[in-house]
């Protein structure tokens, strides 16, 4: 087995491995309580670089640039495919099945040899695996021996799941196996219910993780890191049909067939994430996540919230008993949430920077309207209006606002990570802004990618831009929609038809792509499964980085709700688990 990283212990001999680990780990706690820039995750998608960018050319190479903590010699990979990360290192899926890693070595930036005839790649914030063509995986990185022989006997995979520090094989059969390293307590990944069987779709927070089976059961499991917690689904799920599940840091909540809301696991001592408003006992269509807070979207756009009342969990209006409706969409960043209403206006409410040493309440500046789309990163919203300009609003820790240009003009697509913005401009610019990782360092686009370097005769040599949001401009084509249930939030039968304006241009084990019919229409996106397209999308790295610094990319737009909104809309991952 190798070393664990930062705040999963150092090189030791295994049998002290375990106290080793506590002890890393206790001082990293300690860190995340002095720090808490903890914000939600995404299950489903896979970890990313909260402080790097990395461009896919069309040439099949890589190009990156931020901070990238202990990430050693780059290899310089050629005909990628597509490209993954943990915290601190890469993996790079060649057109020929096999893959190049870089970065530190025990985050995975070593991988075996003679690995090929690879599908797909997970991350967790500290190790891969790779899905082969046959059904069988192969892992490295920060995996325990006994995660390493369970990840070696497996057979007729066919997806690989991740939480932070855990991976979750489903197999052909419907069952599930998990794998991975030690939690804060020293406690391997919590295995699943014994006679687990019929799963249809799985979900993760950060140490946990949810399924749905073919009938709509839900069975979750897991742990809440050193915190003592049940993530047993509750009992109102046994005789109901699940459709969906949306997580926070130690949180779910499931939507059923009858659009009731059911919400389980921890938010803080003095939170009950249980107490689902009556608003979202019915008619509920998303909902979306911070790390402590759940807020539910109606069919007929009001706002429900509850959990953690200063992390978005009290939507304006409600102790007054005045309902916050009108809404089109909702976007988490940190402990905030920003509403996106019909008329092209912005509400938002909570704090952007979730640490609990900034009091800082989040505030929609004056003259934010006409607003088609909104992105978000850790602590910032960044708003596209329907003439393609950008607005940007919140925390200015990573000076996401402040340090966006004044003379942007339109732009083609959007891209962030945890801490920074990249603009692919209609003048086909690529510009940076935002932190870069470092002390007071600013994201700078490469000279590879500036000016004419980065043109040619037919326009942009990039193919692919990895964060961990995007918005494309209904201008730009082609465009590609990866219909993933998971994700999207889509039963199996809608992505198997594709939904309305779409037409089906692929399907595999993983997902349909959807080609949008109408030009004119916004197609939403999802990095992994679009990979190999000329579509420009964006992958995001988050965890441990050097110096001990535990990030997560935020619960970012109510994602669910997206996919069935493809006309008008953004695209937004929550970091980090996939």
């Amino acid at each position: 087995m190798r070393p664990p990283s930062i705040c999963m212990g150092n090189e030791i001999g295994s049998k002290g491995l375990i106290f080793t680990m506590i002890a890393s780990l206790l001082v990293c706690i300690a860190l995340l309580s002095l720090i808490a820039k903890v914000q939600s995750i995404n299950p489903g998608t896979p970890w990313r670089n909260n402080f790097q960018m990395a461009a896919l050319t069309k040439a099949g190479k890589v190009v990156t640039w931020g901070a990238c903590f202990n990430c050693g010699t780059f290899p310089d990979p050629a005909n990628v495919k597509a490209l993954y990360s943990t915290a601190e290192a890469y993996a790079a899926l060649l057109n020929d099945g096999t893959v190049t890693s870089w970065g530190n070595v025990v985050s995975g930036g070593d991988q075996p040899t003679d690995l090929s005839n690879v599908i797909d790649i997970t991350s967790t914030f500290g190790a891969f695996t790779a899905l082969k063509n046959d059904g069988t995986v192969a892992t490295w990185g920060q995996v325990t021996p006994e995660g390493e022989e369970v990840a070696n006997l497996l057979t007729n995979v066919k997806r690989v799941y991740a939480s932070t520090n855990a991976f979750a094989a489903l197999k052909d059969d419907g069952t599930i196996d998990v794998y991975g390293i030690y939690d804060y307590d020293g406690n391997e990944p919590v295995d699943p219910p014994e006679g687990l069987t019929g799963i249809a779709r799985v979900y993760s927070n950060d140490f946990a993780f949810a399924t749905i089976s073919n009938v709509g059961k839900v069975v979750s499991w897991g742990s809440c890191g050193s915190t003592t917690c049940d993530m047993t689904a509750p009992s109102s799920l046994d005789n109901t049909e699940a459709v969906e599940i949306y997580s926070g840091r130690y949180i779910f909540a499931a939507l059923d067939t009858n659009g009731k809301v059911h919400a389980w696991g921890y938010c803080g001592a003095t939170c009950d994430i249980t107490s689902v408003p009556t608003g979202a006992l019915s008619n509920v269509k998303t909902v979306v996540g911070t790390a402590t807070a759940f807020v539910a979207l109606t069919n007929d756009g009001f706002a429900y919230g509850w959990g953690d009342s200063t992390q978005g969990g009290e939507v304006p209006g409600a102790s007054s008993g005045v309902q916050l409706g009108n809404i089109k969409e909702l976007v988490t960043a940190g402990g905030a949430v920003a509403a996106l209403l019909n008329d092209g206006s912005v509400v938002a409410w909570g704090k952007a920077d979730p640490n609990p040493n900034n009091n800082e309440v989040i505030s929609v500046p004056v003259g934010i309207q006409d607003i088609r789309a909104i992105i978000s990163s850790n602590f910032a919203f960044t708003c596209i209006k329907y003439d393609n300009t950008v607005v940007a609003f919140g925390s200015d820790t990573t000076q996401q606002v402040s340090g966006m240009p004044s003379n942007l003009g339109p732009v083609n697509a959007i891209y962030t990570n945890g801490m920074a913005t990249v603009a692919w401009t209609q003048a086909d610019e690529i510009i940076s802004w935002g932190s870069d990782g470092t002390d007071n360092g600013i994201l700078t686009t490469p000279a590879t990618l500036s000016g004419s370097a980065a043109t040619g005769d037919g326009g942009l040599l990039v193919s692919q831009i990895y964060g961990s949001t995007y918005y494309r401009s209904p201008s730009t084509s082609p465009e590609v929609y990866a219909c993933d249930s998971n994700m999207y939030g889509l039963s199996s039968s809608e992505c198997q038809a594709c939904p309305s304006g779409t037409t089906s241009s692929r399907n595999s084990w993983k997902s349909s792509e959807c080609v949008i019919s109408d030009t004119n229409t916004l197609a939403v996106g999802d990095e992994s499964n679009a990979a190999g397209t000329t579509v420009a999308v964006i992958f995001v790295i988050f965890g441990v980085l050097g110096g001990g610094y535990y990030y997560y990319t935020n619960y970012i737009v109510g994602h669910q709700a997206l996919a069935k909104q493809a006309a008008d809309g953004i695209r937004g991952d929550k970091l980090g688990l996939a």
